[in-house]
């Protein structure tokens, strides 16, 4: 943004967001010429109230110089550009998604200036660039934070929990199926786990896993998993589909014999619902 102070020939421009309530802006991105004051971090709707009610309503406001051209009603505007020297402004919603989520402007200070449609073309697509990286960064890290608690949640559960990707492959095994298995999540990923499949039941095992897959359908399907001993245990296997970008499947298995089996329907309710929100 330094850059487009000298492109467009400014004393300052500021990115900002707007809070959900209407309450608050913040400014999340800003740069000034050297000597120009830089604004305060946050600011209440009660400070530019006629402005940003523009803004929120979806209407850009271009003024050469508010002296002459603020409207009546802009009494806080007048004011704040008074106290801090602003001549000019030029300011434009930012949308994404159909939503107005930001906006941008820029300010010429102590002299007027007539804003070029070359100059407002420019600031509008610079706004709208920032508006929507900032989105998608905002996006992936909720996606994050939305995993790691549904990693928390899984490995704190009494049964058996995988996931696979839209490879088949699998992606996530949690705490109680490595501890019953005593491998590690690096020897189970992708078919590894296959390998404490019984060979009795291995090729069963893979059919319906892999119908289900193709089809996109939850299914049951019992199997006997090794042990950490080596003993084999009988396993009831639940699958369902998600929606996630990276998640396509993911399972509960139940030891058939334990002390978990009332637990199970009431765990993967919950799974259910978690991964409901992830969506």
């Amino acid at each position: 943004m330094q850059r487009m102070i000298v492109t467009l020939d400014v004393d300052r421009i500021v990115l900002f967001e707007f809070t959900t309530d209407h309450t608050q802006a913040r400014n999340t991105h800003q740069v000034a010429r050297e000597g120009v004051p830089r604004l305060a971090r946050e600011f209440s709707y009660d400070q530019l109230p006629w402005y940003l009610g523009e803004l929120c309503a979806g209407r850009s406001v271009v003024l050469s110089d508010l002296t002459k051209e603020l409207p009546a009603q802009a009494i806080a505007e007048r004011e704040f550009a008074r106290e801090r020297g602003t001549r000019a402004v030029m300011g434009f919603p930012l949308m994404v998604s159909g939503v107005i989520v930001r906006g941008i402007n820029c300010v010429r200070v102590h002299k007027a200036r007539v804003w070029s449609e070359a100059a407002q073309n420019t600031l509008r697509l610079i706004g709208q660039i920032f508006a929507h990286a900032l989105a998608e960064q905002q996006a992936e890290m909720a996606l994050r934070e939305s995993e790691e608690r549904f990693r928390v949640v899984a490995d704190s559960a009494p049964v058996l929990i995988w996931m696979s990707g839209l490879d088949k492959l699998c992606t996530f095994f949690n705490k109680s199926w490595l501890e019953f298995t005593g491998r590690t999540i690096e020897q189970e990923m992708g078919n590894g786990w296959s390998e404490g499949v019984h060979p009795d039941d291995f090729q069963s095992c893979l059919k319906t896993y892999a119908e289900a897959f193709d089809a996109r359908q939850p299914f049951v399907m019992r199997y006997r998993l090794r042990r950490h001993d080596g003993e084999y245990r009988w396993v009831s296997d639940s699958g369902a589909g998600a929606r996630k970008r990276a998640v396509l499947f993911w399972g509960c298995l139940l030891l058939e014999s334990s002390h978990c089996k009332t637990l199970f329907p009431e765990w993967c309710m919950s799974m259910i619902a978690i991964d409901s929100c992830r969506r």
